[in-house]
C-alpha cells in the first residue's frame, strides 16, 4: 500500500470557521507515512472537537480503506 501513496495534503473549512488540515508524507524507504493534523484548527469552545483517539481511529479506519479488498474487509477475504 505504501508504494502506491503519495505525499499530499487536504484542507477542508467548516462552517463554524474552523478549518481541518491533513498533510501525508510518504517514506517508502520505511515503508511508513506521517499523517500530521497541525495545521488544523486550535479547540473550539463547542463540543466540535475530537480527542486524539477519535482522531488516531479515523486515521486507522482511512488507512483500512486503502487497503480494502471487495467482498473481504479491511484485513482480508472473509472466511
Amino acid at each position: 500500500m505504501i508504494a502506491a501513496l503519495e505525499d499530499g495534503r487536504f484542507r477542508y473549512p467548516l462552517d463554524n470557521g474552523a478549518a481541518i488540515a491533513v498533510e501525508v508524507r510518504v517514506d517508502r524507504r520505511a515503508r511508513s507515512a506521517r499523517i500530521d493534523f497541525s495545521g488544523t484548527s486550535p479547540r473550539r469552545p463547542n463540543n466540535f472537537n475530537a480527542p486524539a483517539a477519535v482522531t488516531k481511529a479515523a486515521v486507522v479506519a482511512g488507512n483500512v480503506k486503502l487497503v480494502e479488498t471487495p467482498g473481504g474487509g479491511g484485513y482480508g477475504p472473509a472466511g
